[in-house]
């Protein structure tokens, strides 16, 4: 952000080094992934993901979940593009939180099994309903 005058230090992720060893440096204001949401979508679904962190912005991304995805994709966003971040891919259907759901008495109905997805914005609980037939278990 100012000039002056800075250092830097690479290094391999064990500090043994390696004469084979490649870097690559870029340097700016840069975006930088630190986060998702939802973080995680259902196989065969697309998912509209907004990524969090410095220089990201704010559109979303539409995210193809195909069919035979494994239990984890590695996923970036395009444009402007970012440092990929793990998704979770998983077979139920996906429910957002809707609040305001911080009692007993608001408590988000949900049908399961399904996939919860939410946000800790301020420091309470949701609370989410549903019905089990027995004998269940989850």
């Amino acid at each position: 952000p100012r000039d002056g005058t800075y250092r830097l230090w690479f290094r391999d992720l064990n500090h043994r080094g390696d004469a084979r060893a490649v870097y690559r440096l870029t340097v700016g204001a840069l975006p930088h992934a630190t986060a998702l949401f939802p973080i995680g979508g259902r196989r065969g679904t697309s998912v509209a993901v907004r990524f969090v962190g410095p220089h990201v912005g704010d559109d979303p991304q539409e995210v193809a979940v195909p069919a035979d995805a494994p239990s984890i994709l590695s996923v970036g966003k395009a444009l402007p593009a970012t440092n990929p971040r793990p998704f979770h891919v998983g077979e139920w259907p996906e429910v957002f939180a809707a609040g305001p759901i911080h009692s007993a008495e608001t408590a988000q109905r949900i049908a399961v099994p399904a996939t919860v997805n939410g946000r800790f914005t301020e420091e309470r609980s949701d609370h989410f309903r549903f019905t089990l037939a027995a004998p269940a278990t989850l």
